[in-house]
């Protein structure tokens, strides 16, 4: 257990992993306000969990093309298809999860939220260090 705890520490000490955390919880915000705001005026669960995500996801790959990873990368066809499809899988973790607690299990909207949102960011960064923004030769 102490070594795990070791390893998570030393995790949270890497630059990407800060950068990461620190653009993730603004590009969270921006999807949890607006996915709040759907939602209080009726906007179907989905739709407005798919909107908020959205939002977020412009934020996100802004910054992780030119700060999150210490390296500014150029626009390409491919870097988008590729931000997109990983975008893309963490959203159907995050959409799937939500559902999943508050239509089968009952739980709040905005715990579900939370829950989702954790397991899309765990998605989000592997695929955006290891696929999308992977620096060459490194």
């Amino acid at each position: 257990m102490k070594k795990f705890i070791n390893s998570v520490l030393f995790l949270t000490k890497q630059k990407d992993i800060q950068r990461f955390l620190g653009v993730g919880l603004l590009s969270n915000a921006i999807n949890f306000f607006l996915y709040y705001a759907l939602v209080n005026i009726n906007i179907n669960l989905s739709l407005s969990s798919i909107l908020g995500y959205l939002s977020g996801l412009v934020c996100s790959y802004h910054f992780g093309r030119v700060w999150v990873f210490g390296h500014i990368f150029k626009v390409t066809p491919k870097k988008v298809i590729s931000f997109i499809s990983v975008y893309i899988l963490g959203s159907i973790w995050m959409i799937g999860t939500i559902n999943i607690l508050v239509v089968n299990f009952g739980f709040d909207f905005k715990l579900a939220w939370l829950f989702g949102a954790g397991i899309a960011i765990v998605n989000n960064f592997l695929g955006s260090k290891f696929f999308v923004f992977k620096i060459k030769g490194v």
